[in-house]
């Protein structure tokens, strides 16, 4: 690899992808009624102890995400759910939905609370997601569905909360790419305001690239941004959305030699030892570049 490629590469590898933000305008009522009514079904039916009605309002290809990152497909989900979902009724389910957010009129961004009773108590917490029109049944189902930390009076700086859903990311990681060894290391600046990135590009004889990224949250776009440099004087930022356990980018930036570069990375979580990076419609002065795969595991800390 050239070293204006390994520039390239160095700047747009370690751009990550964020979580989506919702947006505060809730349509008309009449616009978003069959959202809300479906989501007010479903908890009629969980408190029925209907768990076969419940199980039919998740898509196939559904995904649940705990505050702790944990993810569940619809046959974990499933599972799940019947062990709480009782025929008799026992336990009970409380929704609202705060916004709704419709794209296209198949898809609904979507946020609230929830609450569940059982006879330990009453649990509850914000949650974020997405539902789908099924096209043959003409329902809305939950694809996407993710719990949101409770408010917590921390003492951290307040992007904090919209940071938090990265924390996975602290630690050691590791990728192999042919000859060249890629190292990361990421760490909370003081007061977890930001997350710091600090990632080398090896081959055996020497360090290629160097790179520093900072990862923040933009209050007035309401969206996680990223800020990068490279020890060759490359440059590049780029804005974060997420779906579900993958987190994907919109990148921008410019090599040390003054060439403009543009890319769409993705990073999915796998679990808490591994992770995918991949960047789609690379472009480098205008002329496009290979997609690019990597494989990250963590370093075991040292004993």
């Amino acid at each position: 690899m050239n070293r204006r490629l390994a520039a390239f590469v160095g700047v747009v590898s370690i751009l990550l992808g964020g979580g989506y933000a919702l947006t505060q305008t809730t349509p008309k009522p009449k616009e978003d009624a069959p959202v809300r009514e479906s989501v007010k079904s479903y908890v009629e039916a969980f408190n029925k102890g209907d768990i076969e009605t419940v199980l039919g309002f998740w898509a196939d290809d559904a995904e649940s995400i705990d505050d702790d990152g944990k993810v569940q497909n619809k046959t974990a989900l499933s599972e799940s759910l019947r062990a709480i979902c009782k025929p008799d009724g026992g336990n009970k389910l409380a929704g609202t939905i705060k916004n709704v957010k419709l794209i296209g009129g198949t898809v609904a961004l979507i946020d609230g609370t929830v609450e569940l009773t059982t006879a330990e108590g009453t649990e509850g917490n914000p949650f974020e997601g997405v539902m789908v029109l099924n096209a043959a049944t003409k329902k809305w189902q939950f694809s996407r569905m993710r719990d949101l930390p409770g408010e917590e009076n921390t003492g951290y700086a307040p992007a904090y909360a919209h940071l938090k859903s990265l924390e996975w990311l602290l630690g050691e990681w590791t990728s192999k790419e042919g000859e060249q060894t890629l190292t990361m290391n990421v760490k909370w600046m003081r007061n977890r305001g930001y997350l710091i990135v600090e990632q080398s590009i090896k081959t055996k004889e020497s360090e290629v690239l160097g790179i520093t990224m900072m990862i923040g949250y933009d209050p007035a776009s309401e969206q996680i941004h990223s800020w990068v440099f490279d020890t060759q004087g490359g440059r590049g930022e780029a804005d974060w959305t997420r779906e579900g356990n993958t987190w994907n980018i919109e990148a921008v930036g410019m090599t040390a030699d003054g060439l403009e570069a543009s890319s769409n990375p993705a990073w999915k979580f796998v679990d808490e030892n591994t992770f995918e990076w991949s960047s789609t419609n690379r472009q480098v002065d205008g002329q496009p570049r290979p997609d690019i795969k990597l494989t990250y595991r963590k370093t075991p800390a040292a004993k």
